[in-house]
């Protein structure tokens, strides 16, 4: 009990440690926005040999329209001398008690002063938008840490989320000061920007699993960190000589600030996407590469804004209001991208249709933000250069453009999105058409069969599949062919379905494809439950003709460890009532010359066939053997087992003759438990030798039913007759009845025997 309490204390510890200090660093950043009037006077200053210089003016600020300009050098403020940024630190802070500010500088060697009133206005939008950034990261990371602390995925994403928090939230107004509270925020500062270079490539190197290359040469991740550390004792340092005056060189500053752009903002980003762009190409379709997928289109635009950065701040040396707020916007994305992959969340684990409509409404919401953007960047171009022209107007306009291409574009999004982030069931989409087309010429139905089984294994690279025909009479449901890992079952004859046992009549009234957790629900109560088990189930598909549940496909699950959704049933539902009328004409001409049961030829085909064949062996005078097998005891066995029981002896019997006589012999099913055979050009001894072989065969065959524990042993007894090719007299009535009444001794003698009756 104590061992469960632990982490759960720790657990609460950390995070209320967190919320707490997080909540004081939120309110610190709102005050730093009343304290820092640089901002709202539009001023900046530099620190000189000779004091305090102003370096630059915002256009259309307080200042400029005081007359302050770049250059002047700051004498006293309020009447106070200022010698150095932090003693005009400490009087700022008391600037919005009054409504006056009195600067004394210094131009050109002449002094002047300026009143300057300060409008003091907190940027809510700024604040905002850190307030969301914070609760995001922080809410993933503190929900991570609680799902399942163990895994070094969540660890990283926890560290990820709390650092990359503190980064944003820590204010800039205490980077050049003194004072304790603003050493400790800078180091903290220095510690966050350090760590995130070494967890986030550390973070996409086990995404979605760790890389082989940490296992090889783990001295990769304990590179990043190294080179983190470097980075945050650089950056402090920096900022402890930019207070003290350590007497560093300019230079050193200048080597620090670029080091720390060309390594943060520049190769961290460059390297994350290039990883995961390196294991999205190397992850074979599937959930896996569906959530690498969305981890690059959560972090691209965080890419983008951290390399707009960096040219900024090395070309113009800082970032305009609108990187500040696109780098904001940018990294909002970031901490769902990766939970998604860590947690394997399908995707947040909805409907397809859901998560279409989540990015359908994304990417159209965006699109319209860059369209009335960039008209609203046109009018304004058009309007300095050319004629103004009213909004209302120009809006207008726009509005009706996009109502004219809306409709092409929607579509344009919809393709490219099923193209890119789905192209399973794009592919499914596209391909379950073709090969509708494609079986439609093919009338034969194992060949049919066998097309389907192989054409979807490849489509929707699945584990197992099943297909189970219904009977002429539709009483029954037969395994007719097996693919993947049941294939060595040999399923086909061991399992037969009744159409009265209840998963089969509840498939029936459902109608359409379902799901394992759909009729399992439903029919692991009933016995054929066990049968159903034995084809490792994911989706069941009927094949439905009006009414008629003529065919049943059995799908196992995914190699990958993607699942069938509402979007693969549905089009397997499709794909099932397109494919039912060929079925159904293949079935039919399959019927009319096979045994349903036993897949052996009918009777009437067999006495066709031996017609032929009496006729051959009389032209060319060669002898010609028949015979007839009948399983013993074949009531019992029906009557102690059931039915079912019986039929599976037959199939298997069945298939047991079959593969032990040549491809030129022919078997048939002659009716009830027997079969009949004849054996061209094989006299009396060969055909005996036969007879006592497949009688052998039989008798030592074991078949294992139902749970694999009843084991029915069978025998059969065999009549043989022999035609010489000599009597013009004989024909197919006069043969079969000579091999029944060497079978009729057979029985009469014992059975399990092999008897011959010659033909005189």
């Amino acid at each position: 009990m104590g061992m469960r309490k632990k982490p759960f204390i720790w657990k609460i510890t950390i995070t209320a440690i967190i919320i707490i200090f997080f909540v004081f660093l939120i309110f610190l950043d709102i005050l730093s926005y009343w304290w820092n009037s640089q901002q709202y006077l539009g001023i900046t200053f530099s620190e000189t040999g000779k004091g305090l210089v102003i370096t630059k003016i915002k256009s259309g600020s307080i200042a400029e329209k005081t007359g302050l300009k770049p250059e002047d050098l700051i004498l006293s403020v309020n009447d106070e001398e200022v010698l150095n940024l932090q003693e005009y630190r400490k009087k700022e802070r008391d600037f919005r008690k009054t409504k006056k500010v009195n600067f004394s500088f210094q131009r050109n060697e002449q002094i002047f002063t300026a009143s300057l009133s300060p409008e003091i206005q907190a940027p809510w939008g700024s604040i905002f938008s850190i307030l969301v950034i914070v609760c995001v990261y922080l809410g993933i990371g503190l929900l991570s840490l609680w799902k399942k602390s163990e895994d070094l995925k969540v660890r990283l994403l926890f560290l990820l989320t709390v650092f990359a928090s503190l980064t944003v939230v820590i204010p800039d107004y205490f980077s050049q000061q003194k004072e304790f509270t603003a050493q400790i925020l800078t180091l903290l500062l220095s510690i966050s920007y350090g760590i995130l270079i070494g967890v986030e490539p550390h973070l996409a190197m086990v995404i979605p699993k760790k890389k082989v290359i940490l296992e090889k040469h783990p001295w990769i991740i304990r590179l990043f960190y190294a080179t983190g550390i470097i980075v945050a004792v650089l950056f402090f340092v920096n900022y402890l000589d930019s207070i003290y005056k350590f007497g560093f060189h300019l230079l050193f500053s200048k080597i620090v600030i670029f080091l720390f752009i060309i390594l943060y903002q520049l190769v961290t980003p460059l390297l994350v996407f290039g990883i995961l762009l390196h294991t999205f190409f190397k992850t074979p379709l599937g959930v896996r590469k569906s959530q690498i997928k969305v981890v690059l289109f959560g972090i691209f635009p965080w890419v983008v804004s951290m390399l707009c950065a960096s040219l900024a701040w090395i070309i113009r040396g800082e970032l305009s209001p609108f990187l500040y707020y696109f780098n904001l916007v940018a990294i909002i994305p970031v901490p769902f991208a990766f939970s998604i992959a860590i947690f394997k969340y399908r995707l947040f684990n909805v409907e397809l249709v859901i998560r279409k409509s989540l990015i359908y409404g994304f990417l159209t919401g965006f699109l319209f933000l860059v369209y009335y953007a960039t008209i609203g960047l046109g009018s304004a171009f058009f309007s300095i250069f050319f004629i103004k022209a009213s909004s209302v107007w120009v809006i207008a306009f726009a509005t009706l453009l996009l109502g004219l291409i809306f409709n092409p574009v929607r579509k344009k999004i919809h393709f490219y999105v099923d193209k890119f982030f789905y192209p399973e069931k794009y592919k499914l989409r596209q391909q379950l058409p073709e090969i509708s087309r494609e079986i439609a010429s093919v009338t034969n139905l194992n060949a049919l069969v066998n097309r389907i089984l192989d054409k979807l294994s490849l489509l929707l690279n699945m584990n197992s599949s099943a297909f189970l025909l219904s009977d002429e009479r539709l009483e029954k449901y037969l395994v007719y062919a097996t693919r993947g890992r049941i294939e060595p079952f040999e399923l086909e004859k061991s399992v037969i379905f009744s159409a009265n046992e209840e998963v089969i009549q509840y498939l029936a009234q459902q109608r359409k494809p379902l799901t394992k957790e759909q009729f399992s629900n439903k029919i692991k109560q009933f016995p054929g439950f066990f049968k159903l088990q034995k084809f490792q189930p994911e989706i069941i598909v009927p094949f439905f003709l009006k009414d008629s549940l003529i065919a049943i496909l059995i799908l196992g699950g995914k190699q990958s460890e993607d699942r069938y959704d509402r979007e693969d049933r549905n089009l397997l539902a499709i794909f099932s009532n397109q494919v039912a009328a060929m079925l159904e004409n293949a079935r039919l001409f399959q019927f009319a010359t096979f045994d349903d049961l036993t897949g052996l030829y009918r009777r009437r085909v067999f006495e066709k066939e031996l017609e032929k064949e009496i006729e051959r062996s009389r032209r060319f005078n060669r002898p010609l053997v028949v015979g007839l097998v009948d399983i013993d005891h074949f009531k019992k066995i029906n009557d102690d087992y059931g039915h079912s029981t019986g039929d599976i002896v037959l199939k298997n019997i069945a298939m047991c003759l079959k593969v032990h006589i040549r491809s030129i012999d022919c078997l048939a099913r002659y009716g009830g438990e027997e079969f009949i055979f004849f054996l061209p050009e094989t006299d009396i001894n060969s055909g005996k030798k036969m007879g006592e072989k497949l009688r052998e065969i039989v008798e030592n065959l074991n078949l294992f039913l139902e749970d694999d524990s009843l084991q029915v042993r069978v025998t059969i007894s065999v009549g043989i007759t022999c035609w010489r090719g000599e009597d013009r007299k004989v024909n197919v009535e006069s043969l079969v009845k000579l091999a029944d009444q060497a079978l009729y001794q057979a029985k009469s003698r014992g059975r399990n025997r092999t008897e011959v009756v010659l033909c005189d």
